[in-house]
């Protein structure tokens, strides 16, 4: 399993290089400017999980397997400055659920990155941007009986029914974004965006449920490919 979740991320690693590449050897076209400026927006993803550990244990254990590949809200705001762009996103995946036997387990999870890029070509109207960024995950997984009635005085004096197990750590990400002024102009007006990319975890996850460590957890880590589709704002100013 190891070994082909490495081979996997190599092969991404390699063709993010060689995007890399070709966008920096862009410059030496005609269409390339010095841009700074601004956008932020928000949209929808598709976002892969590496769930294929979490999945085999609850399927040995009578429950539904989760989506490896799951929809997501994102949201973006990033400075640029003589072509070299500071970038935040933050992407929150859809809830999802599984139950067996009157128990019903549901799974939220997120991720935020902070990148780093270089507006690598410019047409009249858009911008393509190469970045790679660091940030970290979290993803929690709630179980509840489902005939037990929740009360606040009892769940003081004798917590039942219900846990939290919460597992996070730091990702690397590695992506392109493509905006596309609706202005033609290209000054203050809305975008219509493309991101896409990979991400991987550089540090071993650590499950706890309520604060203490929980022993014998299965690997779970978002590694995996994302694309968005990005609406909002944006301004930006070109020098030849």
């Amino acid at each position: 399993m190891f070994k082909n979740q490495l081979k996997i991320m190599k092969n991404q690693f390699s063709l993010t290089l060689l995007m890399l590449f070709v966008c920096l050897n862009s410059k030496s076209q005609n269409h390339h400017e010095n841009i700074s400026g601004v956008y932020y927006g928000f949209g929808g993803s598709i976002v892969q999980s590496n769930l294929d550990d979490l999945n085999t244990s609850l399927t040995r254990n009578g429950f539904k397997k989760f989506n490896t590949i799951s929809p997501a809200t994102n949201y973006h705001f990033a400075f640029i400055k003589n072509n070299l762009m500071f970038c935040y996103n933050a992407t929150v995946l859809q809830r999802q659920k599984s139950n067996n036997s009157g128990i019903t387990l549901k799974m939220n999870s997120s991720f935020s990155t902070i990148s780093l890029g270089y507006v690598a070509y410019t047409r009249k109207r858009s911008i393509l941007c190469p970045s790679i960024g660091i940030g970290g995950r979290t993803l929690n997984l709630n179980n509840k009986t489902d005939s037990t009635k929740l009360d606040f005085t009892n769940q003081l004096n004798g917590p039942v029914g219900t846990s939290s197990i919460q597992t996070g750590g730091y990702i690397c990400n590695l992506q392109l974004t493509y905006i596309w002024n609706l202005n033609k102009n290209r000054t203050s007006d809305f975008f219509i965006g493309i991101q896409a990319g990979y991400k991987f975890s550089i540090s071993k996850s650590k499950a706890y449920i309520y604060e203490d460590n929980l022993p014998n957890t299965p690997l779970i880590n978002m590694n995996g490919f994302h694309a968005s589709i990005i609406f909002g704002m944006c301004y930006f100013k070109a020098k030849n």
